[in-house]
């Protein structure tokens, strides 16, 4: 894992390569590192560096102001772009988020104390190498998530980090050192300080990582009860099935919090959803699957038309995978009639079928209800019997329908 160098990206390298010419000191940092050391491709490549904002600007043609206030600029330069900051001591938390100002220092190790953990708190630029003050690689070697400093500071400082240890526990299979553990539970109750958008952030990347079980750390340092009780509950009454299940749900955020929350009703569901400030597709796809999973579905061809008819292909397909997971069935079969189904191009709705409320109007029908629901009588026909969609044949049932 360990190696004496990292290959940075030609426009971080150009921006590290400037500031030195300049006089400055930079290096990347953060998670770009860790990542590196992982041998992971990084998503973002942030620089931290001794020259002030103004200084920043002044040395890039191409920058914008990200984050001026806490010494953050973006410098677009090859077309890619990269955060650029000015080392910092950061002052009083009082919202348990965000610091209520930042100051700006001329010492790298200053800027490392601050961060959260040891593993986010090491330093590299090709011209000196790893900088190293807490021991971060080391754990990184060794797979721990600790603090940096005191752990119940860096909690007081910002509250999000306990989800976030958590979070990064579940993502890269690492254990949470004890003392950085304990703190946690100790001071999950600030946790309430920190808005949902974000907790939900937080839950979905670690619901969507490979061990989607850590979500039971989450309940036993007590931040679900502080803040998702309905789901800490749902952890408890449904155990073993969602200790069962859970591994074997594809990645999919709907998929595994439609398992978690299933046993409720569509009206918790939605409520605990929209509490997390869950997107409106978000919240109807797992509601939907939900509403699927508390039955006992009719796999049959029509059935599977109908469940197309209410929802789309690609929700049957989750609600047949669920099921399968639920109830441990084999349902390749279920799924070679739903592709049967669709690669046969198999009328599942009303914009497919072969009459409309014209045709009806013009055969006497009045509009309103009469007409709706003989259209729908003609849905279910073609349902039932995709050779019936045809329209000479579903405008005779249509008469025969009305002179009967």
């Amino acid at each position: 894992m360990y190696m004496d160098e990292i290959k940075i990206p030609e426009a971080a390298a150009l921006i590290i390569e400037r500031l030195n010419n300049a006089g400055r000191e930079a290096y990347i940092v953060g998670g770009c590192v860790r990542d590196c050391l992982l041998g992971k491709a990084p998503k973002d490549w942030d620089i931290t560096t001794s020259a002030l904002p103004a200084e920043v600007k002044a040395l890039f043609e191409h920058t914008y102001d990200t984050g001026i206030k806490h010494g953050t600029v973006t410098v677009l330069i090859k077309g890619e772009s990269c955060e650029v900051t000015t080392y910092r001591i950061d002052g009083e938390y009082t919202d348990k988020r965000h610091p209520d100002s930042v100051i700006f220092t001329d010492k790298l190790e200053g800027d490392l104390a601050r961060r959260d953990f040891t593993m986010n708190a090491v330093a590299y630029s090709p011209k000196t190498g790893f900088v190293d003050r807490f021991g971060g690689i080391g754990d990184i070697k060794s797979g721990i998530i600790r603090a940096v400093g005191e752990p119940a500071e860096r909690f007081n400082e910002d509250a999000l980090r306990m989800m976030r240890a958590l979070r990064f526990s579940a993502q890269l299979g690492f254990e949470i050192e004890g003392k950085t553990f304990d703190a946690i539970a100790q001071n999950s109750a600030l946790i309430k300080n920190v808005s949902p958008e974000r907790i939900r952030d937080e839950l979905f990347k670690l619901l969507l990582s490979p061990d989607p079980l850590k979500i039971y750390s989450l309940k036993q340092t007590g931040i679900l009860d502080c803040v998702l009780p309905l789901l800490s509950a749902l952890l408890e009454e449904r155990h073993e099935e969602i200790k069962r299940c859970i591994g074997l749900v594809p990645p999919d955020i709907a998929k595994r919090l439609a398992l978690l929350l299933y046993s409720r009703d569509k009206k918790s569901i939605e409520g605990f959803l929209r509490a997390l400030r869950a997107d409106n597709k978000t919240i109807k796809d797992i509601a939907t699957l939900s509403g699927y999973m508390k039955i006992q579905n009719d796999f049959s061809p029509y059935g599977i038309r109908k469940i197309i008819c209410d929802t789309s292909p690609a929700m049957a397909a989750d609600i047949i995978d669920m099921q399968g997971i639920l109830t441990d069935e084999d349902t390749s079969s279920y799924k070679n009639i739903l592709k049967a189904v669709i690669d046969n191009g198999e009328c599942c709705s009303m914009a497919e079928l072969a009459v409309n409320g014209t045709d009806l109007k013009a055969l006497g029908v009045a509009d309103g209800r009469q007409l709706g629901e003989l259209l729908k009588k003609c849905l279910d026909e073609v349902l039932k019997d995709p050779g019936k969609n045809n329209r000479e044949y579903l405008i005779k049932e249509v008469c025969n329908i009305c002179t009967h």
